[in-house]
């Protein structure tokens, strides 16, 4: 990948150790800048070696009659949330196969197969 040529992973040789952190690194701000969407996430998921989970809010709590009227909005905002991470949740998943795609490349043969 243009930005990245001399970033790859390899195996074999003690020098390849070393230069996989800097690699990981450096391929983690390419897809970072690279993807618009969650490259940020997918950065940080390659940066960590973690799964980066997308949290959902908090359940409306039930009470009260005035509780209850607090919690009707309530609910509207959580729905309005919901549907927000829904769509960041569908993003990161074509960006996570975008990323995951660009470190394949970066791959020698050899970790590839």
């Amino acid at each position: 990948m243009t930005g990245i040529e001399s970033d790859t992973f390899n195996t074999g040789h003690s020098k390849f150790a070393l230069q996989f952190k800097t690699s990981r690194r450096n391929v983690a701000n390419f897809i970072q800048r690279s993807l618009h969407d969650e490259g940020h996430t997918v950065a940080k998921t390659i940066k960590t070696g973690e799964i980066q989970p997308i949290s959902l809010p908090p359940a409306v709590p039930n009470g009260t009659d005035e509780e209850k009227a607090a919690e009707r909005n309530g609910n509207l905002l959580r729905d309005a949330k919901m549907a927000a991470i829904g769509k960041r949740i569908v993003k990161l998943d074509g960006d996570l196969k975008k990323g995951f795609a660009i470190v394949y490349n970066q791959c020698s043969e050899a970790i590839k197969s």
